[in-house]
């Protein structure tokens, strides 16, 4: 039998949560409030062995009025009594994380389910709520261009943007922002071209046109030349693509080399010799 893998609880101090103890130590209400939510609290009590915890978190009711102090009591903590804990909210989050998790495994991205908007309405809570910074995962969301101050990044996709605005410069403006995103036409911004490495560019090669030497020419076929040829392109785009500078010290001598043609004598030289 395969053994299981025991995950972590992750509070909001962004402790990995192991032992009961740790968990008391470093208790979060409201995130322990969310994993009960999910299941995972009673997962992660039962995995460690904790059963008679987990005994009394299995027969909590999340809709009784004390159910805070209940929580509390069976993980050993004391209760504050001044934490309020939507657990409506809670639970759209839960199930924001857990559809995410299906989607895809990038931790970053399911760490900011609580930013994340499938759908306009989900848009409208998290702007209600006066989110700065949206994550939009869905086809189509129609941006208010009266909310100002505001970054929109499309994840798992490029979600297609309306909005009512004239210009690029009005949303600079008005500090609305987008990443990831398809924009209507008007609105798009060509992105500058990245420029290239001077060390690179300076050590690219130019581009030659295969030529055998007449001494080996004679000795090849026309299939041996056609191979060549492919041979000797394939090389100089790899080299040409090859980012060095070891010519720092020697560059003068490099330059003057070329000026006086020592690279066709060598080949001569070269020639003579084979």
């Amino acid at each position: 039998m395969a053994k299981k893998i025991k995950f972590a609880l992750k509070l909001k101090d962004g402790a990995d949560i192991r032992t009961l103890e740790s968990l008391q130590e470093h208790f979060d209400l409201e995130k322990v409030t969310a994993y009960f939510l999910n299941g995972k609290l009673l997962e992660w009590l039962e995995d460690r062995y904790y059963d008679e915890e987990a005994d009394k978190i299995r027969s909590l009711n999340k809709d009784a009025g004390d159910f805070n102090q209940q929580l509390c009591k069976a993980l050993g903590v004391s209760y504050e009594g001044e934490t309020k804990i939507d657990m409506e909210a809670l639970a759209k989050v839960n199930a924001k994380r857990e559809k995410l998790e299906q989607l895809t495994a990038d931790k970053e991205i399911i760490a900011n389910a609580d930013k994340t908007a499938f759908s306009q309405e989900d848009l409208a809570e998290l702007l209600d709520e006066d989110e700065h910074t949206i994550y939009l995962c869905g086809e189509k969301f129609t941006i208010p261009v009266r909310v100002s101050n505001r970054k929109y990044i499309g994840i798992l996709g490029k979600p297609e943007i309306k909005i009512t605005a004239e210009t690029p410069e009005e949303l600079a403006k008005k500090e609305i922002f987008f990443e990831n995103v398809l924009l209507p036409e008007h609105l798009r911004t060509e992105q500058p071209k990245k420029e290239e490495n001077s060390s690179k560019a300076a050590n690219r090669k130019l581009h030659q046109t295969y030529q055998a030497s007449k001494l080996l020419d004679f000795k090849m076929s026309d299939k041996d030349r056609e191979e060549a040829a492919k041979l000797f392109d394939a090389a100089q785009d790899i080299l040409g693509n090859i980012t060095f500078d070891i010519d720092v010290g020697t560059r003068p001598l490099l330059e003057a080399a070329k000026a006086s043609n020592l690279r066709g004598g060598l080949q001569r030289y070269l020639e003579r010799i084979v």
